[in-house]
């Protein structure tokens, strides 16, 4: 298990998250991590995705997916920054090892 910092900048309004580390094998699994409970942020992309109605085009569609927020942090993997910190030590399960939440 490696251990990483991701962090992300377009989301940075109070009750938001900035920053965590967290422990994952890959810096694609550390990626796509949510910093509230380890969660695999693309899954909470699927959950959002609004109904298409029929009646409305496709952009106007596009236009309420909110695909870069999900409140408290980012939800594109394209706009999270990882860097690498180290090996973790043994016994340290893939999660978010502690996580920077600016409260408003």
């Amino acid at each position: 298990m490696r251990l990483w910092l991701i962090s992300q900048t377009e989301n940075d309004d109070w009750d938001t998250y900035d920053m965590a580390v967290v422990a994952a094998e890959t810096e694609e699994d550390a990626r796509v991590m949510y910093p509230r409970n380890g969660e695999d942020i693309r899954k909470l992309i699927s959950s959002r995705v609004p109904p298409f109605n029929p009646v409305e085009t496709f952009g106007e569609w596009y236009s309420r997916l909110d695909k870069y927020h999900h409140g408290d942090w980012v939800l594109d993997p394209a706009l999270i920054t990882v860097r690498y910190l180290g090996r973790a030590g043994r016994g340290t399960q893939r999660g978010v090892i502690c996580a920077s939440f600016h409260a408003g």
